[in-house]
């Protein structure tokens, strides 16, 4: 009879008595070793989930934890495939990433384990990989995918870090991918700013083929807050009596709260979107459509809806309307990067913007302000004072 058995798991609610726990053809397995007496709480999970991997394959070649000690034979963390590797160490990093980062993540490890299977390196122990490996790996991916240089540095940046979450649970013993050098990349036209007339251009055109978007569009300009994290606020998010949008932590990149002030321009089209009568359970910019299927429309989309609009929707119409429409090829995300600029412009000190648009640091915020070297210069120029 074959025999039937969950994946062993490890439980820490005691923390003094962990213990490895799965049922084995209906019966309660509880193994609690001797790894309790590590003091290092690092090096004891180490130790649980290493022998969790050997159990893992001694059940499949029919051990039985009834009747058998586990054989430390098998499998170990330090033996996984790379692809094996990874799956173990996302599932380590993800807890301290915002739920959107981890998508990213996997999206580069899939493309990652897509090429290394080409290539015949999915078999190799993630202790083996070198550098000319990933080299190649990448090499290969950019070319499949025809990914630009700044898309090539990004997934490169997302494979490092899970590199050195494993060299953290030793499964590596040197990062291989450290050192890897990003590829030159020019600024794209896409994401600088609009100039003044396009702007113009852009506000006649929404406010003319759907005004419900321009809000969505003007929302951005004014916040910072990304197309994605914006197409979550609900309607009860919006605190006209503090002037403030609060967005949770769960929708957030940063994975933190955030209060965005709603300035005096704001105000005015919020008040018109959201009256006594709108239920506050409604998506801000969502949409009414009972059919998903139909197509987006300028009288059921981007209004206060039950229904939540995904990205996509938004970056497309942003395509067909400006794009397409006014032969503008800048993106919707330049709209944030024009919100930062006019603001600097106006005098805005860069931590407040900083604060708004959800930074951590100032010179995150600093990408996203085309001239800020040209408001320095002349503040400079205009401040200096007299020797």
């Amino acid at each position: 009879m074959k025999n039937k058995y969950t994946t062993p798991k490890l439980n820490k609610t005691n923390p003094n008595s962990w213990y490895i726990g799965f049922t084995f053809n209906g019966e309660t397995v509880r193994k609690k070793l001797d790894y309790n007496r590590i003091k290092d709480l690092k090096q004891r999970e180490f130790e649980f989930l290493t022998m969790i991997e050997a159990m893992k394959y001694n059940l499949k070649k029919g051990w039985n934890p009834l009747i058998e000690s586990v054989e430390t034979t098998g499998q170990s963390i330090s033996k996984k495939t790379i692809p094996e590797a990874f799956t173990f160490a996302m599932e380590k990093k993800k807890s301290s990433l915002a739920e959107s980062t981890v998508d990213d993540y996997n999206a580069a490890i899939n493309f990652f384990n897509s090429a290394s299977a080409k290539l015949k390196y999915d078999k190799l122990e993630a202790s083996q990989i070198k550098r000319t490996h990933i080299k190649q790996i990448f090499d290969r991916i950019k070319t499949d995918r025809g990914w630009s240089n700044k898309s090539y540095n990004k997934n490169l940046g997302y494979i490092k870090a899970i590199f050195s979450e494993m060299l953290e649970w030793d499964i590596i013993e040197i990062n291989p991918a450290h050192g890897i050098r990003n590829l030159k990349t020019d600024e794209t036209q896409a994401n600088t700013p609009l100039t003044d007339k396009e702007l113009k251009d852009v506000k006649k055109h929404l406010l003319k083929h759907f005004p419900n978007f321009y809000y969505y569009i003007e929302t951005i300009y004014h916040t910072g807050i990304r197309p994605k994290e914006l197409l979550s606020i609900k309607v009860s998010d919006v605190d006209f009596e503090n002037k403030e949008i609060i967005l949770d932590a769960k929708n957030s990149k940063v994975d933190k709260q955030r209060r965005i002030p709603i300035n005096k321009f704001m105000e005015t089209y919020l008040k018109e979107i959201v009256t006594e009568k709108t239920q506050k359970d409604y998506f801000l910019f969502g949409s009414t459509r009972p059919h998903f299927n139909r197509g987006i429309n300028i009288k059921t989309d981007f209004i206060p809806g039950e229904r939540q609009l995904d990205r996509d929707t938004a970056t497309k119409l942003w395509r067909k309307l400006i794009v397409k429409g006014l032969g503008i090829n800048k993106t919707m995300y330049s709209i944030k990067h024009l919100g930062g600029d006019k603001k600097i412009q106006a005098g805005m000190e860069l931590d407040t913007i900083r604060e708004v648009f959800g930074h951590s640091k100032k010179r995150m915020t600093a990408q996203y302000i085309s001239n800020l070297n040209e408001v320095y210069k002349k503040d400079f120029l205009d401040n200096s004072p007299e020797f």
